[in-house]
């Protein structure tokens, strides 16, 4: 055999071994993660038969250095031989495929995953380079996904996490009803339900944590979740088209996070094709692409876990609960469904026939009795708890049992056992209190804590006035907590008028906070009981006018019982205008019965820019009147509101020569700044659209941008000159308010950077710190205090409520005085500057703060002063001051 014949033998042979490790490099990619006797089998075939090819190439490369033919050509055919016997054994054939056949499902499911992952995800006619092949599929995969929902689940579930106390909650996963569910060859739903402040939320965060572990540990495909909340920041989590969406967007991953399955990619091409015309999937479309991409995992188990479900969107949740079942039915896969709620009537209705887990006591007692001791052990240890008790360990023994036997399964943080006691437990725990005469102070604290209790609160209310009635001032502020309340709230207050309405200090302010919180029955329990002493002021009505669920049942009330005493002015209209729940109705309401006292004027129509159905009612009922006040100012403030429709409807009735392009642009940025679409602002901003417009409410679209968390938009946006981080609402609340609120931390570093100040008091008395302290964000009320401008301007003008523009309602900085100098880390100053009538308007709860620190020694002995490093306002007042103060507030 001459040298050509051998030459040409090799390159087919060398083009037989390129093909052979080709496609075993395609099998090496099924068999990657698969566990069983077989796959190891195939495994070691596959690493003799590359040794038997590196032989043979070895050998092949040897054959140029040998001049003799035969020698070469023996070892060549010899190596040749070792291939093809190898490749013979190794069976890209019917052998083969019977060996996969019997791989167990695991192996099976790998398999038909990754031949279905979508590896044309971004398919082009020529080849472009490794990294830049990468990019693109990445860049494609991204806008697949966040097409599909851009809800972010793993934060939800990562921030309720890390609120569980370790070693708590795993009884869960023990649990005989959670094993059988889980461990059944049948799909299922399994309910865990409680009352609220149970701790449902921390445990669905312990079996989806669980779940996670089993998919890292290649047990099965990663758990789909999502955490409910019925958030206004976050109106995503509370509607059912949006969970969906969500569920969808993590099922098309599940099977490897660098992928995305083919039904998805379909769907998302389809779209694109008309540019996305018909917008969002809609609930039957989700529906549709869920069920396909379930039957890519018919060979494994899908778990589907969803907390918090009574935080749905009550009038639509039917829709998340029906789209739940016809899944458990209609799926290919084997489906596990987890949902935790409350006890609400249609949930139970709905979830009553399927396995259920009742969270109580007899299940969590050991994580109850973990954290009490640990809880009572630290406040006890700090002071906080029996302080000056020579029995310590004993009554904080005894406090540990009777809280973990009557807590009912309460799983929860608290500052002071007194507050727990009030806020998360019954009747029973409080009685012992008394009866073991354990000495705790009945403060405002415990009474807004009681009157916050949604379960046992009357119950705990109605001891607390039983013994200690004549102790007990009921304030705004527990009148506030009460109204809060939705589940017992208005009982709780019915009981405090009830038992103290005679003893009640009759404010305006309180009057506005029972008419503005509570519904038609309670306003009427006070009016009959003290309606002499109350006056209907203008205020009061515009409190009634801007109750958001009961405004015009207790407007209907108003005019009935007090009719001639009820003034509708421009203001009352406006609160109407602005009420985006019961406004139309209290609008038609006043129109009917007080229509001749109402003038519609250009600055209502600016208060109904945001609400198109009262617009339309005002247009249908005084269309000439309101049309006569149109301006371009109306428009712009419908435009800066992003309301689209009444901007539409406004500037129609302008000559087109008064009509600006602007406000269209303007109004698709205010949406864009919610939704956090930072391409469609970049945009805008290159057209000039301006950036910092305020809505009625006098919120910037960074403000928007702020509260929604948008975190990208924010970090555009304060990057932009013209845009001021420190714009403040109508009600006193800078863009870091509500993310300091919420606990978005990025959020509140991009607007620190940028010069943000965390000093602002708003109407209600509440700073960004105190909210972000009050919803336990530790980290972030250390940026705040860190930051460079953590002061509070508090001068005795402000505190007298001058009719400065830039001064807050005396209300409001007391309670931040107070707040303030109750911080261990934050001091105030107070100067000689402040005058008689500043001190008339400090309230008595201010005055024993100070009393108290003057005789505890707190203070210098002449003067009384504590300022903050970075405090611009300082002053003292006499040691005599604060004591005399301190006699009156506590004569």
């Amino acid at each position: 055999m001459g040298d050509l014949t051998t030459y040409n033998e090799l390159l087919d042979n060398m083009a037989d071994v390129a093909e052979v490790i080709c496609r075993n490099t395609l099998v090496e990619r099924i068999i990657q993660n698969a566990q069983s006797e077989t796959a190891d089998e195939l495994r070691r075939a596959l690493t003799k038969l590359y040794a038997s090819i590196m032989a043979y190439l070895a050998k092949a490369v040897a054959y140029y250095q040998q001049n003799t033919f035969n020698a070469a050509f023996n070892a060549i055919k010899q190596a040749q031989d070792d291939v093809t016997r190898s490749s013979d054994a190794f069976g890209l054939s019917t052998d083969l495929q019977e060996m996969l056949e019997r791989f167990n499902a695991p192996v099976r499911w790998w398999d038909e995953t990754l031949h279905q992952m979508t590896d044309r995800i971004d398919r082009k006619p020529s080849f472009p380079s490794a990294p830049t092949l990468l990019t693109c599929i990445g860049a494609r995969r991204t806008a697949i996904l966040s097409w599909i929902s851009d809800e972010p689940y793993e934060m939800h579930h990562k921030l309720t996490h890390s609120e569980v106390l370790e070693g708590t909650g795993q009884w869960i996963l023990r649990d005989p009803t959670f094993l059988h569910w889980a461990n059944e060859s049948a799909s299922s739903i399994l309910w865990l339900h409680g009352i609220p402040g149970s701790g449902k939320s921390k445990l669905t965060s312990v079996v989806v944590s669980q779940a996670l572990q089993a998919f890292r540990e290649k047990l099965a495909p990663a758990p789909v979740y999502f955490y409910c909340s019925r958030n206004p920041a976050e109106p995503g989590r509370s509607d059912p088209s949006r969970i969906l969406a969500s569920i969808a967007r993590q099922l098309s991953t599940s099977s490897s996070p660098s992928s995305v399955l083919e039904p998805a990619v379909a769907v998302f091409t389809q779209r694109e094709e008309t540019a996305f015309a018909s917008g969002p999937l809609h609930v039957d479309e989700t529906k549709g692409l869920i069920l396909q991409l379930l039957e890519r995992y018919k060979d494994a188990t899908v778990t589907i876990m969803i907390d918090a479900l009574d935080e749905c969107n009550p009038a639509t949740r039917d829709i998340l609960l029906d789209t739940l079942e016809y899944l458990l039915n209609a799926s290919a896969c084997l489906l596990k469904v987890f949902v935790s709620s409350r006890n609400n009537q249609d949930i139970v209705y709905n979830l009553r026939k399927y396995p259920n887990l009742t969270l109580s006591s007899d299940c969590n007692t050991a994580d109850i009795e973990l954290f009490v001791r640990s809880e009572t052990t630290r406040l006890v240890a700090k002071g906080s708890l029996l302080c000056y008790s020579e029995r310590k360990e004993e009554l904080g023994d005894k406090i540990v049992h009777e809280l973990t036997c009557g807590a009912h399964g309460i799983n929860k943080n608290g500052q002071n056992c007194e507050e727990a006691m009030a806020r998360y437990g019954e009747g029973g725990i409080i009685q012992w209190a008394f009866d073991s005469q354990v000495c705790f102070a009945i403060s405002e604290v415990v009474l807004r804590a009681a009157a916050a209790n949604e379960k046992s609160g009357t119950e705990i209310m109605a001891l607390l006035l039983d013994k200690c009635g004549n102790n007990i001032q009921i304030t705004e502020e527990v009148v506030k907590a009460a109204a809060a309340n939705k589940e017992s709230g208005n009982k709780i207050m019915a009981l405090l008028l009830d038992k103290r309405g005679d003893d009640i200090h009759i404010t305006e302010r309180l009057v506005k906070a029972i008419i503005s919180g509570f519904d038609e029955s309670t306003v009427k329990l006070l009016l009959d009981k003290r309606g002499d002493n109350i006056q209907i002021t203008k205020e009061v009505v515009k409190a009634a006018a801007a109750n958001w669920s009961s405004g015009s049942e207790i407007m209907a009330l108003l005019l009935d019982k007090r009719g001639d005493d009820i003034q509708i002015t421009e203001e009352v209209v406006k609160a109407a205008a602005a009420n985006q729940d019961s406004g139309n109705k209290i609008m038609s309401l006043l129109l009917d019965k007080r229509g001749d006292d109402i003038q519609i004027t250009e600055e209502i129509v600016k208060a109904a820019a945001a609400n198109f159905n009262i617009l339309e009612l005002m247009l249908e009922a005084r269309g000439r009147e309101t049309i006569a006040v149109i301006t371009r100012d109306t428009c712009l403030a419908a435009a800066a509101c992003g309301d689209l429709e009444s901007l539409l409807a406004l500037s129609g009735h302008l000559v087109p020569e008064l009509v600006d392009p602007l406000w269209e642009s303007i109004g698709i940025f205010y949406r864009s700044a919610e939704d956090g679409d930072v391409n469609r602002i970049e945009h805008l901003l290159s057209t000039n659209t301006p950036p910092d417009t305020k809505d009625t409410f006098g919120r910037t679209p960074l403000w928007v941008a702020a509260d929604y968390g948008q975190e990208e938009v924010v970090r555009l946006l304060v990057s932009r000159p013209e845009v001021d981080v420190n714009s403040l609402s109508v009600s006193g609340r800078s863009p870091l308010f509500w993310p300091s609120a919420l606990g978005y931390e990025d959020v509140v570093s991009l607007l620190i950077s940028a010069g943000a100040k965390p000093d602002f008091v708003d109407f209600d008395g509440e700073t960004a710190i105190s909210m972000a302290r009050r919803n336990g964000h530790e980290r972030i009320v250390s940026l705040l205090l860190n930051s460079q401008a953590a002061s509070v301007e508090l001068t005795g003008k402000a505190i007298e409520g001058s009719n400065r523009k830039d001064s807050v309602r005396p209300a409001a900085v007391i309670a931040g005085l107070v707040f303030l100098i109750s911080m261990d880390d934050c001091k105030i100053s107070v100067t000689s500057a402040w005058t008689a009538t500043t001190w008339c308007e400090l309230t008595s709860p201010v005055l024993s703060l100070f009393g108290r620190r003057v005789r505890k020694g707190a203070f210098d002995t002449t003067t009384v002063t504590a300022c903050r490093p970075a405090a611009q306002h300082e002053a003292t007042i006499t040691m005599e001051e604060a004591l005399e103060a301190s006699r009156e507030a506590n004569p």
